[in-house]
């Protein structure tokens, strides 16, 4: 994985994250508007608007959520591809050698190791 993936894999999980916690935001804002006003205590407020707290929470929440979900996605294929490189690099070492002499004349080859 090259760098420039992994930053577009981060970016992507962002924004995406970001629309779908803006979508549930405003699905809740505008569903259950009595939650925003009863969790911020805003009952004898007539400035404060729910719509734009849930927007606005839902934005910044779902984004956050996008950036850890993408940085563990990255995270999680360089850690995979770091040990099936480990992991080819001992198999090609075990291949090259060579064969063993058994009494009598006959020659027993290692096999190459399978994997599960």
């Amino acid at each position: 994985m090259t760098v420039m993936r992994g930053f577009c894999i981060v970016l992507a999980s962002a924004f995406l994250g970001a629309v779908i916690g803006l979508a549930i935001g405003y699905f809740l804002a505008i569903t259950i508007p009595f939650y925003f006003v009863g969790a911020f205590g805003a009952w004898r407020q007539p400035s404060f608007d729910p719509i734009q707290v849930g927007i606005g929470l839902g934005l910044t929440q779902g984004l956050v959520a996008g950036l850890v979900v993408g940085c563990v996605v990255v995270l999680a294929v360089a850690w995979y591809n770091s040990r099936r490189q480990v992991i080819i690099q001992d198999m090609g070492s075990s291949s090259t050698q060579p064969p063993q002499q058994l009494p009598g004349g006959s020659e027993i080859r290692p096999s190459a190791p399978r994997a599960f």
